[in-house]
C-alpha cells in the first residue's frame, strides 16, 4: 500500500517530546517516557465483559474428562504406518529431554513407575517396535509431565513432539496386536529346550487364538491380523497341498510328545507326516542292525538275563512295534519337559530317541549362534587381542555353560 504525502504526515507525526511544563526531554529516559506515554494514549485497548457464566462453562469443559472420552479420528493402515517409520526413524517423542532427564524419572518416582529410559526403534532387533510402543505408553504420563513443563520444554517444541490422543489409542491397539508375535519369538529363541518342534504349532495357536476375526476389530486390527496371517502362512507353509514335502519342523513336532498328535496340522497333512517318520525309522533299524553284525557278542550281565536271553526286550528291536507304541502315547500337556520324556524312555524307544535326538536338536532360530559370536567379541577386545585360539574356544565355552558349573 503506497501513501500519499498527506497521509504519510499524518502517520508519522509525533509531537515534540516535552516535559508537562513545556520544556524539551533532555535525557533518554526522559524521552522513552514521554513516548510511551503517547503511545498509550493512542493504542488504548478494547474492553470486552465477558459474562461470569461463560467464564464457568469454558472452566467446566477444560476440567471435564468426556471430551477424552469421545469417538477418537480413525487412524487408516497407511497412516498408521507413516507413524511407525515416524518413530522408528527418528528417537520417540522427546526422547533427548526425557529418556534420561532427571525431571522424567522424579516424574516416574511420583507415579509409582520404575526410573527406566524410552527406547529406539532398530530394523535389525525383532520385537523392538514392540518394545518402544510398550515402554512409551507406560511412561505416557510422565511424558506429558514433561512436555508441559516449560521450564525443560518450549511450547513449540512441546507442540512438535506431542502425540495425539487418537495416536495414543493406535498404539495402544497395536501393542495388544503384538504381543503374542514377542512372546512367541522369544520362546523361539530359549536354549534350555527344544524350540523346532514348538514353531507349527505355536504359529498355528496364535493365528487360531489371539488373530482370529473379531466383529469389534477397528480397521487398524483388520488390516493386522489379515497381512500377519497371510506372511506367516506363506512364510511357513502352514498350508497343505498335494505338492507339499515334509519338513523338519513338522517331523520334530511328531517326535515331541506334547504334539505327537499333530492337532494343529491338516488332516491330510497328517498321513505323510507319520509316513515319513515310520520310513525314517526304518532307515534307522537297518543301520542299526549292520552295527550289531559288526560289533562283537556282549556278555550277559545278570543271572535273569542268561536265563531268559532277549526274550524280555526282544520286542524293542522291532521297528514297527516301537512305532506303534509311541503312537499309543498319550499325548503330554504343553507345559512338560519333552527331552526330560525321551530321557526315561530311551530304553523303550532305542530307534526313535536317534530320531529325536537328530530332530529336537534343532533350534527354531540362529539367536544360539549369534550369542555365542556377541560372547566372542566380548572376550576377544582391543586389549585382548593376541589369545590364542585355544584359549578363546575354552572360555567362550565356560561362559555359555557357567549355569552348569
Amino acid at each position: 500500500m503506497v501513501l500519499s504525502g498527506a497521509e504519510q504526515s499524518h502517520y508519522f507525526e509525533l509531537r515534540t517530546l516535552r516535559r508537562a511544563d513545556n520544556s524539551l526531554a533532555s535525557t533518554n529516559k526522559e524521552k522513552a517516557d514521554i513516548l510511551a506515554e503517547e503511545l498509550s494514549d493512542v493504542f488504548k485497548p478494547h474492553f470486552i465483559p465477558t459474562p461470569a457464566s461463560h467464564t464457568s462453562l469454558v472452566m467446566e469443559s477444560l476440567q471435564s474428562t468426556i471430551p477424552m472420552a469421545l469417538p477418537t479420528k480413525p487412524t487408516s493402515p497407511v497412516e498408521l504406518v507413516s507413524i511407525i517409520k515416524k518413530l522408528a526413524n527418528n528417537k520417540p517423542p522427546g526422547h533427548n529431554l526425557i529418556s534420561n532427564s532427571r525431571q522424567n524419572f522424579a516424574s516416574q518416582e511420583q507415579l509409582g513407575l520404575p526410573t527406566e529410559s524410552l527406547i529406539q526403534s532398530c530394523k535389525t532387533r525383532w520385537n523392538s517396535i514392540f518394545m518402544m510402543l510398550d515402554r512409551l505408553y507406560k511412561n505416557r504420563c510422565p511424558i506429558s509431565n514433561v512436555l508441559a513443563d516449560r521450564s525443560m520444554t518450549t511450547a513449540a517444541m512441546a507442540h512438535k513432539f506431542e502425540v495425539t490422543e487418537h495416536q495414543w489409542t493406535d498404539v495402544e491397539t497395536l501393542i495388544k496386536l503384538l504381543k503374542p508375535l514377542q512372546i512367541m519369538t522369544t520362546v523361539f529363541c530359549g536354549e534350555k529346550y527344544c524350540s523346532s518342534s514348538m514353531v507349527r504349532p505355536l504359529l498355528n495357536a496364535v493365528i487360531q487364538k489371539h488373530l482370529k476375526h473379531d466383529i469389534s476389530d477397528d480397521e487398524i486390527s483388520e488390516h493386522f491380523k489379515t497381512t500377519v496371517i497371510r506372511e506367516l502362512s506363506d512364510r511357513f507353509k502352514l498350508l497343505w497341498c498335494p505338492s507339499s514335502v515334509v519338513t523338519a519342523r513338522q517331523i520334530a513336532s511328531f517326535l515331541d510328545p506334547r504334539f505327537k498328535d499333530l492337532e494343529h496340522e491338516p488332516v491330510e497333512a497328517r498321513e505323510e507326516i507319520r509316513t515319513r517318520v515310520k520310513n525314517l525309522i526304518n532307515e534307522v533299524a537297518e543301520i542299526s542292525c549292520d552295527v550289531q553284525i559288526e560289533s562283537p557278542v556282549t556278555k550277559h550281565h545278570g543271572a535273569l538275563e542268561f536265563l531268559f536271553g532277549d526274550e524280555v526286550n526282544s520286542n524293542t528291536s522291532d521297528s514297527d512295534v516301537q512305532y506303534q507304541n509311541y503312537l499309543a502315547e498319550p499325548q503330554l500337556k504343553f507345559d512338560f519337559d519333552a527331552l526330560e520324556w525321551w530321557k526315561t524312555r530311551a530304553s523303550k524307544y532305542p530307534l526313535i530317541v536317534e530320531l529325536a535326538k537328530k530332530y529336537l536338536g534343532i533350534p527354531a532360530t540362529s539367536v544360539s549362534s549369534e550369542r555365542c559370536f556377541s560372547t566372542a567379541g566380548n572376550i576377544v577386545t582391543a586389549k585382548r587381542s593376541c589369545l590364542a585360539p585355544e584359549t578363546v574356544n575354552m572360555l567362550v565355552f565356560l561362559y555359555q555353560n557357567k549355569q552348569l558349573l
